[in-house]
């Protein structure tokens, strides 16, 4: 669970020692002779240089970490792959990769002598900045049509050179639109789509809204979010209405502010549906022609789809924050079956309490169940490390503890409730000092604590007890705590008895004095709401709704599985008039087993090499980091990325590991 507070510090924060690690003097083949200095930042640097076999002038992008540190590596090999696949005029070209002194990658681009977009546009030449916006419009349709999304649109990011040709630069932070966030912030703040903010699964148009405040910036000299705090910034694009561009400059054309202004629209749904809707819109507004044929045909794109239908239980979270704020802390529980989105419910009520200063450490309860206390441990490593990032997190926990585990040597069991309760005590008091140390200097003095334990399912009974006791003790305090809880099935998790089960909870909520909150199937309405906002559009049958309900069980999670399956066996087929399906074959589909068997028939399918790293990961944990899933499987790191891509492209890892 992302702390925004945290994400708005780190647009302001200095590097730290350990990330200024640099690459010391290094020597450049001797066919780069070096010109001047680009860029220079704490994890790469970028030089023009005189390239003497080819004669030309050319940029070389270095990666500043060594090959000991294989994940930025292979990112940085990444790019490198992203753009030697794009071919298009107004995106950057590559040439070259290598390796400097074995250890620094690096590779060279074509060098572009252009201003920043900003900088480009002198206020007047209104046609010249069309002809910009249509050649940028026409970059983004090549990028998302091959399925890449840029997500650090800027001015920088955007050169013009006085020639009036633009193209894009820097893929550094692209990813696969079938991909989602691994809760890590990418981009810029001040460009950021609120979605990107939410940490949830983004689409292209995220790029969009990141080109439409670049064009803010550029025809008004400034951006909504100039001058303000971090959070301030968050809050703007989250909720805050944007003036229009008009407002600062009257020169505007009212044509290009309505563009710029449906860009920055907060719900993706009211955005442009595409790059290629934009571009014919640019030229419609600059009274030009635009591009005709097959680069305007484009493909169809399955959308982010927002939390649809689950307001109410937000509500209640939000109702319930507010209670903690006050110091009437409590406890709830998010139960419902795989997929109802009880996980975004959390994120979506907690990001806004963290708006205004709340801080937010979540816990996750492990499948094995054998490490006990496990998600409160995780919790306390989040705890101290925002109090000291370079901390010994495990020496900290050992002192906390120590007052417990020297008076009473051996673990508290069931028949040593005095030693258990102390412990207890122990755990929820340093919780609470911590906590109050990481506010003591700030202006979120006051602010409630809210703890987030996921998967309650696979607690064991220690980690249930502290879950249920920590709720106890937030009843005077500024605390909440929030778990969630995934069934099976409602009859098979009515009729278990263990911590897993929805009878033990609610015995668990009703002897606490704590609400559980039922996130049920979506109604068909909703479906509906879920299908048109995958498939960008509304044209959607009667039947086709039904179909999908009886398919899904109303889940979200299924309803995109379901989709995704119909689009690669072309039950569900795309063509410029948009989206069309068979609605009498569909009559006669029935997917074996529900929605369960995509996923199956999706493991039938892989290549050996997938299937093997498929069950590393699932051995591994919910989490998994890409040097241990190299080191179990006896790949090479490049082997362990490229498989892992390979999963993510066909959905059956959801995380970017």
């Amino acid at each position: 669970m992302g702390d925004i507070l945290n994400i708005a510090a780190k647009n302001t924060r200095t590097m730290s020692k350990t990330e200024l690690t640099a690459a010391p003097e290094l020597q450049l083949p001797p066919r780069y002779q070096i010109r001047t200095v680009l860029k220079d930042t704490p994890g790469t640097c970028v030089y023009r240089v005189f390239d003497v076999s080819d004669k030309r002038d050319e940029a070389i992008k270095i990666l500043r970490h060594e090959l000991s540190d294989p994940q930025q590596t292979l990112r940085f090999k990444a790019e490198f792959t992203t753009l030697v696949s794009l071919d298009h005029p107004s995106i950057i070209k590559v040439f070259d990769f290598g390796l400097l002194q074995n250890c620094f990658p690096y590779f060279t681009m074509e060098y572009f002598a252009g201003k920043r977009i900003s900088e480009y546009f002198d206020g007047q030449n209104w046609d010249e900045l069309y002809d910009v916006i249509l050649q940028i419009a026409s970059a983004l349709h090549h990028i998302h049509h091959l399925g890449i999304i840029h997500l650090d649109l800027k001015p920088s990011n955007v050169l013009v050179s006085e020639k009036a040709v633009a193209k894009i630069m820097d893929f550094g932070l692209a990813i696969e639109s079938h991909s989602l966030f691994d809760r890590k912030i990418r981009g810029t703040l001040q460009y950021m789509a609120p979605e990107v903010l939410k940490q949830d699964r983004v689409d292209s148009r995220a790029d969009l809204y990141a080109l439409g405040m670049t064009l803010y910036e550029t025809v008004t000299g400034a951006l909504p979010g100039y001058g303000k705090a971090p959070i301030d910034v968050i809050r703007m694009h989250l909720d805050e209405d944007v003036r229009p561009p008009s407002a600062i400059n009257p020169r505007v054309p009212p044509e290009l502010e309505r563009i710029i202004m449906r860009l920055l629209e907060k719900d993706p749904r009211d955005r442009y549906p595409s790059a290629a809707a934009l571009l014919l819109e640019v030229a419609e507004a600059a009274g030009k022609t635009a591009p005709t044929g097959a680069l305007l045909l484009g493909r169809g794109e399955l959308f982010a789809a927002p939390l649809i239908g689950r307001r109410t239980e937000v509500n209640q979270l939000g109702a319930m924050i507010d209670e903690a704020h006050a110091g009437r802390g409590t406890g709830v529980i998010i139960a419902g079956n795989e997929g109802m989105g009880k996980k975004r419910i959390v994120r979506d009520a907690t990001l806004r309490a963290q708006l205004d200063g709340a801080r937010v450490f979540c816990g996750r309860c492990p499948v094995n169940r054998k490490t006990i206390y496990a998600p409160f441990f995780e919790i306390f490593h989040q705890l101290v490390t925002a109090v000291n990032p370079d901390a010994d997190v495990s020496e900290e926990i050992r002192r906390i503890l120590r007052p417990v585990t020297v008076a009473t040597p051996e673990p508290p069991t069931s028949g040593n409730q005095g030693d258990k309760y102390r412990l207890y005590n122990r755990i929820v008091q340093s919780m609470q000092d911590i906590y109050g140390y990481i506010n003591a200097n700030g202006d979120t003095a006051g602010t409630p604590l809210i703890i987030v334990i996921e998967d309650l399912q696979w607690a064991d009974p220690s980690t249930s007890e502290l879950f249920s006791f920590l709720i106890g003790e937030a009843k005077h305090n500024k605390l909440l705590v929030i778990g969630t809880l995934t069934l099976e099935n409602s009859s098979e998790a009515a009729m278990e008895g263990t911590t897993s089960g929805l009878v033990f909870w609610e015995q668990k909520a009703k002897e606490g004095g704590f609400p559980l909150i039922r996130v049920d199937a979506l109604s068909e309405p909703l479906v509906r709401e879920h299908i048109q906002s995958l498939l960008g559009e509304h044209n959607v049958t009667d039947e086709f709704v039904r179909w999908m309900l009886w398919e899904s069980a109303g889940s979200p999670l299924n309803i995109r599985r379901i989709i995704d399956y119909l689009i690669n066996h072309d039950h569900l087929q795309w063509s410029p008039m948009g989206w069309s399906v068979d609605v009498e074959h569909l009559r006669l589909l029935r997917i074996p087993s529900g929605a369960a068997s995509i996923l199956l028939e999706k493991v039938d399918s892989l290549q050996p090499a997938q299937r093997a790293m498929l069950e590393v990961a699932a051995t591994s944990g919910e989490v998994s980091e890409l040097d241990l899933l190299t080191k179990i499987s006896d790949l090479t790191p490049e082997e362990t990325y490229q498989t892992v891509r390979q999963l993510i492209r066909s959905n059956l890892l959801d995380e970017f590991l």
